[in-house]
């Protein structure tokens, strides 16, 4: 069996891309996306054939890529999209339905009309382009983060998608607690470049207030950029919000 994923976008500008940049660009960042595109990224799992059989799907079905607006190309692990600028950093996260109803009855279509497809997947991926004047620490090279709600580590790990990580959310008795708190992702610790690098030294950086604001905080991070040109692995740690809080001392967990 293979595996092949293929990425597809708007030949015009996107509008839900220009819209989604004009909300990030309301919100104050201080390092706010210069670029941000949208690709439909298509996964096929194939019992038999390969780049021929898939190309022989895309040219039979209009509703996949249709020519007159859409541009495809294959999408393979650790390369960059080829409408992406080079001189800019990319960063992306891929978004993945809790139920994937799309691509669950693409594959009974495919398969009903002979094509030997045993899955298929259908995503969202969101590419996030930085001018590279930012330091590489603040804005990753093209890796791709998955951000699945129904948090199947399995399929993140058969993807093939370059730097990928999967939020796993349902085990633990802290991350029970993510749903019935605003702003869950706050405490799940996925961010790019939060997770420390191996090294015998670390340092951990505590700010005795809730995440938006530290997270945010301008000295903090100087601080840690220092630490990280130094080789420092950095982890932070904030104050839990106040609905949080109530939940930790009512459960009697520390935090």
């Amino acid at each position: 069996m293979s595996v092949i994923s293929i990425a597809v976008r708007l030949k015009a500008p996107d509008p839900e891309a220009v819209t989604a940049l004009n909300a990030i660009n309301g919100m104050g960042l201080q390092l706010p996306p210069a670029k941000l595109a949208r690709y439909d990224i298509w996964e096929f799992s194939l019992e038999t054939g390969g780049e021929e059989t898939l190309r022989e799907i895309v040219g039979h079905f209009t509703d996949i890529v249709n020519p007159n607006k859409h541009l495809w190309s294959l999408a393979e692990p650790g390369k960059n999209l080829p409408w992406q600028d080079d001189s800019m950093n990319w960063t992306g996260v891929l978004v993945s339905d809790r139920e994937d109803n799309r691509g669950n009855n693409w594959a009974s279509i495919l398969k009903r009309r002979g094509f030997p497809v045993e899955a298929v997947h259908r995503r969202t991926l969101w590419m996030f382009g930085y001018l590279r004047e930012i330091d590489d620490s603040l804005a990753a090279n093209s890796p791709w983060t998955f951000l699945s709600a129904a948090a199947d580590r399995r399929s993140a790990e058969q993807s093939g998608v370059p730097g990928g990580h999967t939020l796993d959310l349902r085990q633990g008795e802290y991350t029970e607690l993510l749903g019935s708190v605003e702003r869950p992702q706050q405490y799940t610790g996925f961010e790019y470049n939060t997770l420390p690098k191996e090294s015998g030294r670390g340092v951990t950086l505590v700010y005795p207030d809730v995440y938006e604001l530290g997270a945010s905080n301008f000295g903090l991070r100087a601080v840690r950029h220092i630490l990280l040109k130094a080789g420092f692995p950095v982890v932070r740690a904030f104050h839990p919000a106040p609905d949080m809080y109530a939940l930790l001392r009512e459960r009697g967990l520390p935090g």
